[in-house]
Formats: structure tokens, C-alpha cells, sequence
């Protein structure tokens, strides 16, 4: 199956948007020079599922780096009154390090319990599978890990309502509350 917008082949059949370019996918779609309906009682079945938009993708990373910095303040704050900080060795471990690890277990306790961050509750948003599903665990894992490439909030940049590389890796959309 290919999106009508791009032209990019589109791995899950059932997929309700496009993992390229964001494009909603209706029940008629083109694939191998004809048009099928994907239904399994033949009935065209409408989907509201779009990606949200980049304004809220930009507050959900601004209060999402206030949720990792709070997270971070009150884990090593546990962590220093318990001891295990010491008892761990963290504190020869580089900050950098900390900091990513931090991070993604923020996202990862956050999303595979909400489907939520800070910042989604706030934008009132959620991460569901491309056909709008619940994320399992290992989806959650996929995309925190994600989060910690090089430069990968940049690609966000450029459209309206976009998916970065932690959603298309994960197969995962961020979208709008009904």
C-alpha cells in the first residue's frame, strides 16, 4: 500500500496516516495500480486520526524538559538520602550519561503508564500506534531510546503537523484528544 500524498510505501496495511509525511490515510487507497477498500465488512469506516500539530509538539518538549528536570531533581534526591547513589557508583558516572538516562526512564515510566507525558497532559495529547491503538512496553522502549539521537528534535522542522524520527521508528503518532 502507498500514500496518495508522497508516494511512500506504507509497511502496515492497516495504517490510519502516513509514517513519511503525516498524510491521513482514508479506507481507499492506492496500491499496485488499484484502489482497495480496507474494511473486513466492505464498509468505508472514517478515521480521525492526524498527527497533532507542531505548535503542540513544541510545548510538549518544553514542559516535557521541566518533567525530566523535576524527575531528575527528585530521583537523585532519593537516590542521595537512600545512599544508593553512592552504593550504585553514580558518582563517578558522567552527567551527560545521567542526564540521558534520566530521561528516558522519565518517558519511559510516563508513556507505557499513560500513553502521557507532562507535556501531553497539558496540550491534552497522547501516543497511540499508527492505527490508534495502544502502545505496548517495547513500542514505549523504541521510542524513548529514540529520544536520545543526535539532533532528533530537528526533525520536527519543516511541517505543520509533523512525526519525528522517535514516532516513525516506533510506529507510533502523537495525537489529539477526543
Amino acid at each position: 500500500m502507498f500514500c496518495k500524498n508522497c508516494g511512500n510505501n506504507l509497511d502496515d496495511e492497516n495504517a490510519k496516516f502516513c509514517d513519511k509525511c503525516g498524510f491521513r490515510i482514508s479506507n481507499d487507497v492506492v496500491g499496485e495500480d488499484k484502489i482497495k477498500t480496507i474494511s473486513e465488512n466492505k464498509e468505508i469506516k472514517e478515521t480521525s486520526l492526524n498527527p497533532t500539530t507542531q505548535g503542540k509538539r513544541l510545548i510538549n518538549l518544553l514542559m516535557d524538559w521541566a518533567g525530566i528536570y523535576l524527575f531528575s531533581l527528585a530521583s537523585g534526591y532519593i537516590l542521595g538520602y537512600t545512599g544508593l547513589y553512592y552504593s550504585l557508583g553514580l558518582e563517578g558516572m558522567n552527567e551527560t550519561l545521567l542526564g540521558a538516562i534520566f530521561s528516558v526512564l522519565y518517558y519511559i515510566i510516563m508513556e507505557s503508564i499513560w500513553s502521557k507525558t507532562l507535556g501531553k497532559f497539558v496540550t491534552k495529547t497522547r501516543v497511540v500506534m499508527n492505527d490508534g491503538s495502544k502502545p505496548e512496553f517495547i513500542d514505549i522502549l523504541k521510542r524513548s531510546f529514540t529520544r536520545i539521537v543526535p539532533f532528533e528534535a530537528f526533525t520536527f522542522l519543516g511541517e505543520n503537523r509533523p512525526i519525528g524520527l522517535h514516532d516513525r521508528w516506533s510506529k507510533t503518532i502523537v495525537v489529539d484528544e477526543k
